[in-house]
């Protein structure tokens, strides 16, 4: 008993963060042991009175209690100059283990001497006072370490303003791949294989001060058109745009994005794979220069919209008088669920205006995320009255570093621009069938390595005619910085 109390001591004075406070408790406990030692060492069954009187018993106790007094009143001198009490709900409970082990071992005590004929009624009366006076004695150090309530300020000091320190960023990503060109409905680029970048970021962004932030991004890429003589890489201006915010809502002026697909892209999250349907056919832009504004109407996010005004141009410099609008607006029923509805208008010269139309609905999770789409533009004098797609999508998480994803693409309308499709060109005169999938592995965060293949199946033409199947097998990389 005596050693696995000892033990108990040197455990929690190891444990302890303050050792004083502890090296208090710890002379606290030794008194007790001792307390037992001197009751069962006295109370010898049959030498009991030859050993020690009853009133000797009385006197002892009375000095040995007296001693735990004098170091619980040196406790208190203590937390009163060092002002201990942060941890006291830990010491509380440590205490109140203490002091229970020191009833423990008195009432085992009171079950020896009732043990033992002659004396038991007298020593119980003895006992109980000793648990009395060890009661008093908790109640003392429980006081003593209990948690001073803090008082809570009854109003906010609100804090000089600071200087802004502005932030400067500088990051980008890159998408590159190994291509084969296994199969194409033009002969002529048939087995063409090698690697190129699709796309190289660069930007800088800036926060001026609390409210206004600035970034200029460039782009780089190799030619997707398969052109006979090799072209250098030069970088054009992306973005290039100062925001200012106004609670929620943010005024954009400058080459900023557009709201055509940013909500489908970013839900879709293989940009590094893909464009998105309708940048994929060239039915829209993802850059203009004009104003934006974007913010929600409620302040849970629930209905987000974003409205611009612009060239119409893209990121190419204004030729004609003719300007665009754009809109969009995202609701939010839950976190897993959006749906947005898009148009916009471009006035085009020689009345060849367009109008085009999006619905976009997805389902997201942690590991999961599915999408659907569907689109129509209207050309007002053109070869071509209409252009419709749909879509869907679907990529799931395997594991840390595992993931996959597959998407298809229906054009109900042949695509005379088609053919300029960079990478995977289409051919413009008939309806086609999109597919990619492909696996996902995260060497390291940020670091990607994606597998996949993409396929063009074609309808028959109105010659009757079916163009040959696009396979185009890849390994993207993908990586950010």
């Amino acid at each position: 008993m005596i050693a696995s109390q000892l033990r108990l001591i040197i455990w929690k004075y190891k444990m302890s963060k303050n050792i004083k406070l502890w090296w208090k408790i710890c002379q606290l406990k030794i008194v007790t042991i001792l307390i037992f030692v001197f009751f069962y060492s006295g109370l010898n069954f049959n030498s009991i009175h030859a050993q020690i009187s009853h009133q000797d018993i009385v006197d002892q106790l009375s000095k040995k209690i007296s001693t735990i007094k004098i170091q619980v009143d040196k406790l208190k001198n203590t937390q009163d100059k060092t002002g201990i009490t942060k941890n006291s709900a830990s010491i509380s409970v440590n205490i109140d283990s203490l002091l229970n082990n020191i009833t423990t071992d008195i009432s085992r005590l009171d079950n020896k001497i009732g043990s033992i004929s002659g004396i038991s009624s007298d020593l119980s009366s003895y006992n109980t006072q000793v648990l009395a006076k060890l009661s008093s004695l908790e109640n003392d150090i429980n006081n003593l370490v209990k948690p001073k309530e803090e008082k809570k300020p009854t109003s906010k000091v609100e804090k000089a303003p600071g200087k802004f320190t502005p932030t400067n960023k500088v990051g980008g990503y890159v998408i590159a791949d190994a291509y084969w060109i296994a199969g194409n409905h033009n002969e002529s680029i048939k087995d063409q294989h090698g690697f190129w970048f699709r796309r190289i970021y660069l930007t800088f962004d800036q926060s001026i001060s609390s409210d206004f932030s600035a970034r200029v991004r460039f782009e780089m890429s190799q030619p997707g058109n398969f052109p006979e003589k090799g072209e250098k890489m030069s970088p054009v201006v992306k973005d290039a745009y100062l925001k200012w915010k106004l609670g929620k809502t943010q005024a954009i002026f400058g080459l900023s994005s557009t709201p055509t697909w940013g909500i489908v892209e970013k839900t879709w999250g293989y940009r590094s794979v893909e464009k998105t349907p309708l940048d994929l056919q060239k039915l829209g832009s993802s850059r203009d220069l004009g104003l934006a504004i974007k913010g929600q109407f409620d302040a849970k996010g629930l209905v987000k919209y974003h409205v611009m005004y612009g060239n119409g141009s893209s990121n190419k410099s204004e030729t004609d008088k003719g300007k665009s609008w754009l809109a969009s607006l995202s609701l939010y029923p839950t976190k897993e669920i959006v749906v947005e509805i898009y148009g916009d208008y471009r006035n085009v010269p020689d009345n060849n205006d367009i109008y085009t139309a999006q619905l976009f609905a997805a389902y997201k999770t942690k590991g999961f995320r599915a999408g659907i789409q569907f689109a129509h533009q209207t050309h007002k004098n053109s070869e071509y009255l209409s252009t419709e797609v749909a879509s869907i999508f679907a990529a799931a998480k395997l594991s840390n570093n595992w993931s996959t994803f597959a998407r298809i693409d229906k054009m109900f309308d042949a695509n005379p621009s088609g053919h300029k499709v960079s990478y995977i060109p289409f051919d413009p005169t008939t309806k086609s069938t999109f597919i990619v999938a492909g696996l996902d592995y995260s060497l390291v965060k940020n670091v990607s390595i994606l597998p996949n293949i993409e396929v063009v199946i074609y309808d028959k033409n109105k010659n009757a005619l079916q163009p040959k199947t696009d396979v185009i097998p890849r390994m993207s990389f993908y990586y950010k910085f």
